[in-house]
């Protein structure tokens, strides 16, 4: 199993365009085999930063979603309103 935290920072004025591209996608996530789960979450002191939290049953399962047209078009949408590429942290449960 792997976690994937991805944060996105976007512009300000651009936080509803970004909310509307990701949220299908984050939700669309949950129906894939191997996603195990996957959120969507808002930074509670500034609002253009975003993050994404999935559970995968392993990194070719996440490999495959990046790869996916779904991920490529909403990355499309997203690349021109956002401040800074996106940061992927890759995590595994400890004992």
């Amino acid at each position: 199993m792997i976690v994937v935290i991805s944060k996105f920072q976007v512009k300000s004025d651009m936080v509803p365009t970004f909310k509307n591209a990701i949220k299908p996608m984050t939700k669309s996530c949950k129906n894939e085999a191997n996603c195990l789960d996957h959120r969507l979450y808002q930074d509670m002191q500034n609002e253009t930063i975003w993050y994404t939290l999935g559970t995968w049953s392993s990194p070719e399962s996440f490999h495959e979603h990046m790869t996916s047209p779904r991920f490529k078009e909403t990355v499309a949408k997203i690349a021109d309103i956002l401040t800074a590429e996106p940061e992927f942290s890759f995590c595994q449960e400890v004992d």
